[in-house]
């Protein structure tokens, strides 16, 4: 019973709704006031472009989005302020504690956010600016850098105690963010141009140094995150022809490796010391995305590596996933027929076991494309689930058993 009250309340919880009710199974931790996909007034918008997770809190950076405009094209030019906001992990007060510059939807400025321990790093670039200004929650970490030319734009940052890491891209000219709440609407993204990696110093004025090699081609698009991290290794995706390919880079800087080719789209990635995950899914972006599909894989970390497909399926298609131990937890999407665009919106959760393959899944019910869940992280027992306009938590028990969409 405790797990069929988490869903319904998911389903009323992230609702059409500008205010999100109050949760009995689930807990919503942050809200920003639910947007419309279709306005007259052509004006933009804030949503949730990037959450992180730290030991003591959560962190939500805000983005801007353009709605869907009745007798114009609107600006996507406008500009918005982008703010970080602290938040509790099982809920409680929500507090400002910085300034990201400004964002628009057209390209410029994509701010990022990272946490480890009690520690959390942002990223951004002023729309008129050059230089990647860093911030930290603490005051500790902070400063700017200058990115390698046509990089402007961090699609991943990471921090541990000992450095912050940044993988970096062209600007995007089109769908970026699949938390974006018109994702994949508009355009096309941006391969080509200048890309980068780098490792900052863990100071208030922080100093940047060039990862060894030929920066990787990042593949950022429709990924929460295009670069992931264990103790001691660094993982990311990359352009390649065709596909995709994995790779692994030391942090120490001593020669990485690829793991793999990724056949597919890239949609997901998670990395522990065991194990690292990968998912595969249409490309949302195209103008015909074809049947639903997705597929899970996953391969060890020491060699000699075993590789193995965990779940393959035209059923349904698929965005992030986050790893757990044995499991592997992921959001369950659709394409929409929206009224202006088509759009992605959320089915369900799913889990899919390492070690048996045995995958289970739950229906949330949330008919509106940009109240969906698109995104989830891992908190000990429970699962930290990220709609464009909510982030709210809920019991990973509230899978057991389940199968209401099937493989």
């Amino acid at each position: 019973m405790r797990a069929l009250a988490a869903i319904a309340c998911l389903a009323g919880c992230f609702g059409e709704g500008p205010t999100p009710s109050a949760p009995s199974e689930a807990t919503i931790l942050f809200a920003l006031e639910l947007q419309p996909l279709h306005q007259d007034n052509c004006r933009s918008a804030s949503y949730i472009g990037n959450v992180a997770v730290g030991s003591d809190a959560a962190y939500a950076i805000t983005h801007t989005f353009l709605p869907a405009c009745s007798g114009g094209n609107g600006n996507p030019e406008e500009q918005l302020p982008s703010s970080v906001f602290a938040f509790g992990k099982r809920g409680g007060p929500r507090m400002k504690i910085g300034d990201a510059g400004m964002s628009q939807e057209g390209g410029g400025s994509k701010p990022r956010v990272a946490a480890f321990g009690t520690e959390a790093v942002w990223m951004y670039t002023e729309p008129a600016g050059s230089a990647i200004q860093v911030r930290s929650k603490s005051g500790s970490i902070g400063g700017s850098f200058q990115p390698s030319p046509g990089f402007s734009v961090p699609t991943t940052i990471l921090v541990d105690a000992n450095a912050t890491y940044v993988a970096g891209a062209p600007p995007p000219a089109g769908p970026w963010n699949p938390n974006a709440p018109r994702y994949p609407c508009c355009g096309t993204s941006n391969t080509n141009g200048g890309y980068g990696f780098f490792q900052l110093t863990n100071a208030s004025s922080t100093s940047a140094t060039a990862m060894p090699g030929t920066p990787p081609r990042f593949f950022g698009e429709q990924m929460r995150e295009a670069m992931v991290a264990n103790s001691t290794t660094l993982f990311y995706v990359q352009h390649a022809m065709p596909g995709a390919t994995i790779h692994s880079q030391p942090k120490n800087g001593s020669a990485g490796e690829q793991l793999g080719m990724i056949a597919g789209q890239p949609a997901g990635l998670a990395a522990d010391d065991v194990h690292v995950v990968w998912s595969t899914t249409l490309d949302f972006t195209t103008s015909s995305p074809g049947r639903d599909f997705c597929s899970i894989t996953s391969t060890t970390t020491a060699a000699p590596r075993t590789e193995t497909l965990l779940l393959s399926t035209s059923k349904f298609s698929c965005l992030d996933l986050a790893l757990d131990g044995s499991f592997v937890y992921f959001t369950i999407v659709e394409m929409f027929a929206g009224e202006s665009d088509d759009l992605v919106r959320n089915v369900g959760i799913g889990r899919v076991s390492i070690d048996t393959r045995e995958l289970e899944t739950i229906a949330l019910g949330i008919s509106s494309p940009q109240a969906g869940p698109r995104q989830l992280f891992v908190d000990d027992d429970g699962l930290i689930v990220v709609a464009p306009f909510v982030v709210a938590r809920i019991a990973k028990t509230a899978l057991d058993g389940h199968q209401d969409i099937a493989k």
